[in-house]
């Protein structure tokens, strides 16, 4: 039992050393502490258990309060500056998995898509110069094909005479004025 004193130091300054930082205080933290309370009676009462049957003694609380104790007086400084190497290492091991992460990971697919990105542009703007180029070219011959046409089916009449009402139609593309 002078070996669980010793646990419950340990356990308390743990505890404390990971929530560290509780400056104003919220019910979490209370249920965090009767949580924490209660997980360490469990774990008494389960070596209790297996060293004297459950047998309840004032002999094993003098023992636990001994070991606490001898925790307080012998072993506190010695494990709270392990305890805080080890939570520096773990902390630097984590933020490298982070940074290997970034860089292994996340930093190849940006460039990856924005080389995607890239390509699918130059592609469409390549496209679309193509179809405005064809497009220039099939405009062109249409209306060198429709000027014969215009005059020999007897259309060029019928257009000058609906071309006052298609001038008046604000915004009508074929008859913008350029201005210069």
């Amino acid at each position: 039992m002078i070996g669980m004193g010793l646990y419950i130091g340990a356990a308390i300054d743990t505890y404390h050393r990971l929530l560290k930082n509780r400056t104003t205080y919220y019910w979490l933290f209370a249920l965090n502490d009767v949580l924490f309370w209660f997980i360490q009676a469990c774990i008494v009462f389960y070596v209790l258990l297996h060293v004297n049957n459950g047998e309840v003694r004032f002999v094993m609380f003098v023992a636990l309060f001994c070991g606490y104790a001898a925790y307080q007086a012998l072993f506190q400084r010695i494990y709270q500056s392990c305890l805080e190497y080890l939570i520096q290492k773990i902390l630097s091991i984590y933020r490298m998995i982070v940074r290997l992460f970034v860089i292994l990971l996340i930093n190849p697919t940006k460039y990856l898509l924005k080389v995607a990105y890239s390509l699918c542009m130059m592609v469409l703007s390549i496209v679309l110069t193509i179809l405005h180029g064809l497009w220039k070219c099939i405009w062109k011959v249409g209306y060198l094909l429709s000027i014969p046409l215009f005059k020999w089916t007897g259309l060029r009449s019928l257009f000058e005479k609906w071309l006052p009402f298609l001038k008046r139609i604000k915004g009508f593309l074929l008859f913008k004025k350029k201005k210069d």
